[in-house]
């Protein structure tokens, strides 16, 4: 009777493990597909070898566990960057030629233009950077350096410099030439910004 019994319940265990095995090779699967990497169009490749020194199988998910920055860590510098710069186009923009009104009398309508087309360049560079360390974890590190040193160093910071230091010197003619430029540069900056963030998130998610 023992055997039987014992042997009954042997069966019962092989059933269930029968019953549990698919689920856990579904499981697995499901797994090996997110750790899978994913390679990136060729552009994007390019892009990651000129200018970042980081390799490119060293995801965003890595980094941040790394460095213990949280989701919640991200959502809040996201918020708080975007509130500065926010208050910097509106000072920029609107406050310093109330102080300077001889050297911007003649740029009236060039310089705000100019201002806000260079913040709004900055907010979605920025905010770039803190949507690929939160919603695209899988992403290489290296495309988030090149966000960080290419569309901040490289093309937003010299953008602001080259043109407060053309406001300093209060050139008119020249003023509005290089307001009528950063604009213009500001724009198509802005346009490849948002391009590359369409191809990173076609990619990476």
């Amino acid at each position: 009777m023992v055997p039987s019994s014992a042997a009954s319940t042997m069966n019962r265990e092989e059933a269930t493990t029968m019953k549990l095995q698919p689920q856990v090779d579904e499981e697995e699967e499901e797994e090996e597909e997110r750790n899978k990497q994913v390679t990136p169009p060729r552009a994007l490749q390019w892009i990651m070898a000129a200018s970042s020194s980081s390799p490119p199988t060293l995801t965003i998910e890595e980094v941040n566990r790394k460095s213990g920055m949280s989701p919640a860590g991200f959502w809040f510098c996201a918020v708080y960057v975007l509130l500065v710069l926010i208050g910097l186009t509106w000072s920029l923009a609107y406050e310093l030629p109330k102080e300077n009104d001889d050297v911007f009398r003649r740029s009236a309508v060039l310089w705000p233009s100019a201002v806000v087309a260079w913040g709004v360049y900055m907010v979605l560079v920025v905010e770039l950077y803190f949507f690929m360390s939160v919603f695209l974890p899988r992403a290489p590190h290296a495309l988030r350096d090149v966000v960080k040193n290419v569309g901040v160093g490289l093309v937003g910071m010299p953008l602001g410099s080259i043109v407060s230091l053309v406001a300093c010197v209060g050139g008119h003619i020249w003023l509005c030439v290089v307001l009528a430029s950063w604009v213009a540069s500001s724009l198509w900056s802005s346009t490849t910004v948002i391009a590359f963030w369409v191809c990173v998130v076609r990619t990476y998610t």
